[in-house]
């Protein structure tokens, strides 16, 4: 996640930050599942 940004959040409240965390985490898992199955490794 460190060429996504990392963990650095620029939002006010703590509810802004953890929403914004889960959607790069989300974004992260979803690029890092299609690069699996682009090379034929089985994800699950």
């Amino acid at each position: 996640m460190r060429h996504m940004g990392g963990k650095l959040v620029r939002c006010m409240g703590i509810v802004g930050a953890t929403f914004s965390l889960h959607l790069k985490t989300a974004s992260y898992n979803l690029q890092r599942l299609v690069y699996l199955k682009e090379r034929g490794i089985k994800a699950f």
